[in-house]
C-alpha cells in the first residue's frame, strides 16, 4: 500500500469502531508496551510541505538497489524503504539525533508549512522506523528531485516500516504556537511536544490494518 498514486508507505485510514469487521477485531489489541517500545526514542522531523518527503518515500527500484548497497557497506541487514536528509551541522537537537539516534527509533515526519490545499503545519505526514543515520549522502537533492533546498543537508536518514497518516489529519500538539524552527526535535516528557508520541505509535500499530467496509 502507499500514497494515493503508489509508493512504499502503508496507509492508515483513521479507523473507527464501525470500520472493523467485528467488535472482537476492534478490541483484540495488545494492552502492554514491550520493553523494546520503552527504550526507543521518538524524533520529530520537519519536512516543509511534505512534497520532498513523498519523493523519498516513493523510491524507484533503482534507488532501492543503491540504498541496499549502502546498507551492505554499513553492515546493516535491515531493508530500506525510504530516504530523507537533515543538516549535519547546526542545532544541538540535530546533533543529538545524528549522533544518538539508533536503529528502531521512531521518526515522525511533520509538515512545517501549510499546504496550498489547506493542510496546516504540524500535521503528521507519516511515521516510520529508523534504519540508520549517516554523515554521507547516497543521493543528491538533484537525484531525488527535491526542490527548495533546505541548506546543508549532508546527513542521510534511511528508514523502514513507513505508515502514511495523510488520511488521519493527525497533528502533533505543542505547548507553544508551533514546533519551532528546529528541523529535528527529540520527544521527551520535558519537551514542548505535548502529544504522547509513544502511546500514539502503539495505537497506530494496533489499527494500521483496519480497513473501510464501504
Amino acid at each position: 500500500m502507499g500514497w494515493a498514486g503508489g509508493g512504499g508507505c502503508e496507509i492508515l485510514h483513521n479507523p473507527k469502531k464501525s470500520d472493523c469487521s467485528s467488535v472482537i477485531d476492534y478490541v483484540k489489541i495488545q494492552t502492554t508496551m514491550s520493553s523494546r517500545d520503552e527504550t526507543r526514542n521518538h524524533y520529530v522531523l520537519l519536512v516543509g510541505d511534505g512534497k520532498n518527503f513523498k519523493k523519498g518515500a516513493n523510491l524507484t527500484v533503482g534507488k532501492r538497489v543503491r540504498l541496499a548497497r549502502t546498507l551492505q557497506e554499513a553492515k546493516t541487514v535491515q531493508k530500506a524503504e525510504g530516504y530523507w536528509a537533515v543538516a549535519s551541522k547546526g542545532s544541538q537537537s540535530s546533533q543529538i539525533f545524528i549522533h544518538g539516534a539508533r536503529s528502531g527509533d521512531i521518526l515522525w515526519f511533520v509538515r512545517s508549512k501549510d499546504t496550498k490545499s489547506g493542510i496546516p503545519a504540524g500535521t503528521v505526514v507519516a511515521v516510520a522506523e529508523l534504519v540508520i543515520v549517516r554523515n554521507n549522502r547516497t543521493f543528491t537533492h538533484l537525484e531525488m528531485g527535491w526542490t527548495d533546498d533546505g541548506g546543508d543537508c549532508a546527513s542521510e536518514v534511511i528508514y523502514t516500516n513507513c505508515i502514511s497518516l495523510e488520511r488521519c489529519n493527525f497533528r502533533i500538539e505543542t505547548s507553544g504556537k508551533s514546533l519551532g524552527p528546529k528541523t529535528v526535535r527529540q520527544y521527551t516528557k520535558e519537551s514542548k511536544i505535548t502529544t504522547e508520541l509513544p502511546a500514539e505509535y502503539i495505537n497506530i500499530q494496533k489499527f494500521k490494518n483496519a480497513k473501510d467496509l464501504n
